[in-house]
């Protein structure tokens, strides 16, 4: 039985994902905070694709509800034999310079886009281990993760450790002998029209900068990447015959990825798609 799991299910990228995954998997389990948004994407679901089997979890994703997750996954890892677990979840604000944030704000954030995570991820690979399951676990990035982002430091700055997550994850399978049936990864969805693009626009360019707020107007009125691209790179990231067990990077959905799975043993033993300092370079006279 193939079984997916989408956190953040009722959201843009989480709804979109839902809806075109229903004819790869036998069941999804879609999750999210609002049962009633979930109940009412089940029903839609059911009007498309009536083979599937469908079930709505709704939880908080705040750090005294990550106990959860164990009863989440408790119900169906026994009987599984492939299993993609795929994470939308994220939370911008506070927008503005880093002097102006409101600290608890930024708490918030940290725990939804990295802690939550981080305990996603234990969780996860604990059952897969326990159940020798083919698990493959997507995450998302952000803009800021791979360089600085002014103005948006709490969603740049946990997006950038959701990649040294997901790198740091894959080493410590493979070094593990586990990297055979647990894979990881991270998506770079690029800029897409969602909830997050309109609170860049409610703030103002006053708060989040000129370059910002041009460039939310620009994809809420062009809709941002097509929407075509990130499906097609989360179906390929849970399909490990066709992506060849890349595992540990973060793959922009602009990339040749699928050229990159025909090197992917070389792939996973170098830099590429990883977070990189790169050195001074000084000339002497």
């Amino acid at each position: 039985m193939k079984i997916a799991y989408i956190f953040g299910a009722t959201g843009t990228l989480g709804r979109l994902i839902t809806i075109n995954f229903l004819k790869n998997f036998d069941k999804l389990v879609l999750v999210s905070r609002s049962i009633d948004k979930l109940n009412q994407l089940k029903s839609e679901c059911a009007i498309i694709y009536k083979t599937t089997i469908v079930e709505c979890r709704a939880i908080s994703f705040q750090r005294e509800n990550l106990n959860k997750l164990t009863e989440l996954f408790k119900k169906d890892f026994s009987r599984l034999e492939q299993i993609t677990i795929i994470n939308t979840l994220a939370k911008q604000n506070p927008l503005g310079v880093i002097w102006d944030n409101d600290l608890v704000e930024w708490y918030n954030t940290l725990d939804v886009n990295l802690t939550f995570n981080v305990a996603l991820i234990q969780t996860a690979i604990r059952f897969a281990i326990a159940n020798k399951i083919q698990t493959s676990i997507i995450l998302f990035s952000g803009g800021g993760a791979a360089y600085a982002r002014p103005c948006f430091s709490a969603y740049g700055i946990s997006k950038t450790a959701v990649l040294r997550l997901v790198e740091n994850t894959y080493q410590e399978l493979s070094l593990n002998q586990y990297s055979g049936l647990i894979q990881i990864n991270a998506i770079a969805p690029g800029s897409v029209k969602s909830q997050l693009t309109s609170e860049i626009i409610k703030a103002g360019k006053e708060v989040v900068g000129e370059s910002a707020f041009i460039e939310a107007q620009t994809t809420m009125l062009q809709g941002g990447v097509e929407p075509e691209k990130v499906i097609k790179l989360v179906e390929f990231l849970s399909d490990r015959q066709r992506n060849q067990g890349i595992s540990g990077r973060l793959i922009h959905v602009n990339e040749d990825y699928i050229n990159y799975a025909k090197l992917a043993n070389e792939i996973n033993n170098s830099a590429q798609g990883l977070l990189r300092r790169v050195n001074y370079s000084c000339q002497k006279d």
